[in-house]
């Protein structure tokens, strides 16, 4: 049996002062405050009740200064948190990282956590008590080394997709949290909640444009082991493991509008299927493969918003792109 469908709404994109790690997180801070109660298209941003989509987010600062916040969902059984952060310098102790990669000064952190307790510091071995902690993986390069960055996120009830558009060009999206249904109930395939829990990074370079196609930096549901490059993690089902993804499908990249568009106009979309390398994983949920569309396109239909778009670029219709349902 399939599990809740979700439904994605973006909060307001919020530009850095400047492109500095406390300024990144605090333009972050600003898109996510639980004082913000209405997403970019006006619709209400409702914190709990059925089919809430509101995270509640938290601001850590050590001495007033911003290093990390964290994200607790409006709902679930398995306690899960997303953590992003970033420091000018490692602190002590330095952040458990995802191996290959390692921590960078000024880079955006993010971190996935299952079966949390009270939370500790964001760069304890483990963030919160008595909990699956999968260490930080990066996003993007440092961003001192950007003119401006623009942030933005995108809540469902069970997951959230954090973005960054560095430069006016280049995006960076990071989908953590419950991604996948297994569409099944097996102890064994699932958590006891019945979902699979990862998150995706395409690493220190934007989303190319055949992201769903590349194999190593700037591409999605793939995992390379060089640092800094792509990299894709599934939580194992029940215990404090993550395996990464083996992606079976292919595109060619610059897929054409006309291939991707029914004769009423109207766009595909496609579901995604994962596989781990360990073993199938199941349907990526509510997120699809699509005709080419632009960077925060929102696609209506009868007037009324049905998706939104995650693009490689501003400009360029052409190339690899998701929808979001709405």
């Amino acid at each position: 049996m399939s599990l809740e469908a979700l439904k994605h709404r973006r909060l307001a994109t919020v530009t850095a002062t400047a492109s500095t790690a406390v300024a990144v997180l605090d333009a972050f801070w600003s898109a996510v405050d639980p004082a913000v109660t209405t997403y970019s298209d006006g619709s209400s941003r409702a914190f709990s009740g059925t089919g809430a989509t509101g995270w509640t987010w938290t601001r850590v600062q050590v001495g007033g200064t911003t290093e990390a916040l964290y994200a607790t969902p409006p709902g679930g059984t398995m306690n899960q948190r997303v953590v992003i952060a970033a420091r000018s310098a490692a602190p002590a102790p330095s952040p458990t990282m995802i191996a290959p990669d390692t921590f960078i000064a000024n880079g955006l952190l993010v971190g996935h956590q299952l079966g949390a307790g009270a939370f500790t510091t964001w760069n304890a071995a483990s963030p919160f008590t008595n909990a699956r902690w999968s260490g930080y993986t990066r996003v993007g390069a440092a961003v001192t080394s950007y003119t401006s960055i623009a942030c933005c996120v995108y809540e469902s009830q069970e997951t959230v997709w954090i973005e960054m558009l560095t430069n006016g060009a280049s995006v960076f999206c990071v989908p953590v949290g419950a991604l996948y249904d297994p569409e099944t109930v097996s102890a064994a395939a699932c958590e006891t909640d019945g979902r699979r829990y990862g998150l995706l990074t395409p690493g220190a370079t934007a989303l190319a444009s055949n992201f769903l196609g590349g194999l190593t930096a700037g591409a999605f549901w793939v995992h390379s082991t060089t640092a800094g490059n792509s990299h894709g993690y599934i939580w194992r089902p029940g215990v404090n493991t993550l395996d990464v993804v083996a992606r079976y499908w292919t595109t060619a990249g610059s897929q054409t509008a006309l291939v991707m568009t029914n004769l009423a106009g109207e766009y595909s979309g496609n579901p995604l299927y994962i596989p781990a390398t360990t073993g199938w994983v199941g349907r990526v949920r509510e997120v699809y493969w699509t005709r080419p569309l632009l960077y925060h396109q929102r696609v209506e239909t009868g007037g009324a918003t049905t998706a939104y778009g995650i693009g490689w670029s501003t400009t360029s219709a052409t190339g690899d792109a998701l929808f979001l349902k709405y």
